[in-house]
């Protein structure tokens, strides 16, 4: 009989070591976690603007299947209105740590003629891209840093995002 229990009560307590191993680990699960919508936005500078105030946002939503979409839209700064779009792309991401690795699978851009158009208006460009960079999330802040730029190119070295409400 006390050989029973003690089988018992190993079983017991092996489960519950594992419990408190396997439900430890989701708790650091989501601390990159970067589903959901992040943006950043600039002021435009351009002639283009002439004297109304545009805001230049780049958003990009990474969905739970491992896709992504990115828009850089123009916004009436003081009616936070959606004027028009820069570029549109979507495509595919993956995570391994600290690295994101991104790879467009269709990409559309104004072509720089407009300052923006409808985002129907869009041109196909046929170049795929494909990027990685180190990433951290810090709460509503997403920080991407970029690889070292060759010499004598104009490259960023970090962008940072917010989520979005």
């Amino acid at each position: 009989m006390k050989t029973k229990w003690r089988r018992f009560s190993s079983v017991v307590f092996a489960t519950l070591i594992l419990f408190t191993i396997v439900g430890g680990c989701n708790v650091f699960e989501n601390d990159n976690s970067i589903e959901g919508s992040w943006f950043q936005e600039s002021v435009v500078e351009s002639p283009l603007a002439g004297n109304v105030n545009l805001i230049q946002r780049l958003e990009v939503t990474f969905s739970a299947d491992h896709s992504f979409e990115s828009r850089r839209i123009v916004v009436d700064g003081s009616t936070d209105t959606i004027l028009g779009y820069r570029f549109a792309s979507r495509g595919e991401y993956s995570l391994l740590d600290d690295k994101l690795s991104m790879r467009t699978i269709e990409s559309f851009s104004s072509d720089d003629v407009e300052l923006y158009v409808p985002l129907g208006e869009l041109k196909p460009v046929t170049n795929v891209m494909s990027i990685v960079v180190t990433f951290k999330v810090d709460g509503d802040k997403m920080t991407w840093r970029y690889p070292p730029c060759p010499e004598d190119a104009d490259c960023l070295d970090t962008q940072t995002f917010l989520r979005k409400p």
